[in-house]
């Protein structure tokens, strides 16, 4: 049985709190069962974890009943030596995706973690950026395409026009609502997704209509891609913008 006392997991949560980061944005699992001690991931990431982990490492010894002399001549005995390992695993690791090794105790992993963070904060920022760019590549075609069919001036829309226009955002919360399960939408996420339509349907009595062009873009698109979160859901997102947008601009 692995069991972590409690003072250990305070070194850990304090070793969480550094200028970038806090204990409060990680999840601290300490198995009751298995070879995991700990394991550690960002609550937003679970893919970005460090975890302490037992390991036993199996070592062939050769043994002669002579000395070093005789060792040529006389028979040798092969033994077999297990040893008992404290092992880290960690994702991102400095250079690879997912590094792992020996410690030679588990009071050194308090050390791994702050290597860990290091690699983590390199590993978000990067992400940051590039979420940042994804989500303006939206966003300019998600307005060029809406652009095209209203125009950006500072006229309201006509109780006609915002009813139609919000018949549309319901087909389009209903066209994301259908991908739920083959893109592993969050029921928090298609909620928050489905808040948002209502927002921008609200909006569209009382806008301009540039107004209405610039807000309704920028806040359906950034939904958008807080709602596809998984890679494939990402990647899919970044191909279906017209599909999506058509459902806004078709008669």
């Amino acid at each position: 049985m692995a069991l972590i006392n409690r003072s250990f997991i305070a070194d850990i949560k304090n070793s969480l709190n550094t200028k970038q980061f806090s204990e409060f944005e990680f999840d601290i699992d300490t198995p009751e069962t298995g070879s995991v001690l700990v394991r550690i991931h960002h609550k937003d990431h679970n893919e970005m974890y460090i975890s302490l982990y037992e390991g036993r490492e199996h070592k062939e010894i050769r043994e002669t009943t002579g000395g070093a002399l005789t060792a040529a001549i006389l028979p040798q005995y092969q033994t077999n030596e297990h040893i008992d390992t404290i092992n880290v695993s960690m994702t991102p690791g400095q250079y690879k995706t997912k590094e792992s090794y020996k410690i030679d105790s588990a009071t050194r992993f308090i050390s791994e973690i702050h290597d860990w963070l290091g690699n983590l904060s390199s590993e978000l920022t990067h992400l940051t950026v590039k979420e940042n760019n994804e989500t303006q590549t939206i966003y300019e075609e998600f307005y060029a395409q809406l652009n095209e069919q209203i125009p950006s001036n500072d006229e309201v829309f006509s109780n006609q026009e915002a009813n139609q226009l919000n018949e549309k955002l319901d087909k389009l919360y209903k066209r994301i609502e259908e991908l739920q399960e083959t893109y592993s939408i969050q029921e928090e996420k298609l909620n928050a997704f489905e808040e948002v339509i209502e927002s921008v349907k609200m909006s569209a009595y009382s806008d301009t209509k540039k107004r209405f062009l610039r807000v309704s873009a920028g806040k359906i698109s950034r939904s958008l891609y807080e709602t596809f979160k998984t890679p494939e859901g990402r990647q899919f997102l970044l191909g279906a913008v017209t599909q999506f947008t058509q459902t806004l601009v078709k008669p």
